[in-house]
């Protein structure tokens, strides 16, 4: 498949350490529609993109989800803390409850 050809890249990316500090950091999630095995369902795409110190725009994680919830994002926000991220000056969301 396609996919398997990206996907050791795929890993590397989701795992590569980040910046310690991050002057702006964007989460929201965004619903999808996910075909497999001739059936359809909506599935929920996390996208975390960052602006460094320098002003340079980094997607900083992208994982998927069945729903959006506090939990999962609780899950992701320690990820980029384990990749080395100490702080965020300024946090953007949608209003989910939970933030």
């Amino acid at each position: 498949m396609v996919t398997d050809s990206v996907l050791e890249k795929v890993r590397a990316f989701q795992s590569r350490p980040l910046q310690e500090i991050y002057t702006i950091v964007f989460l929201d999630a965004m619903f999808f529609k996910e075909k497999r095995d001739n059936q359809s369902k909506d599935v929920c795409l996390y996208n975390i993109i960052g602006i460094n110190l320098y002003g340079k725009k980094d997607c900083l994680s992208i994982s998927i989800s069945e729903t959006e919830n506090p939990k999962y994002w609780l899950g992701v926000l320690n990820e980029l803390k384990n990749r080395g991220v100490k702080d965020i000056l300024i946090c953007s969301t949608d209003g989910l409850n939970g933030f």
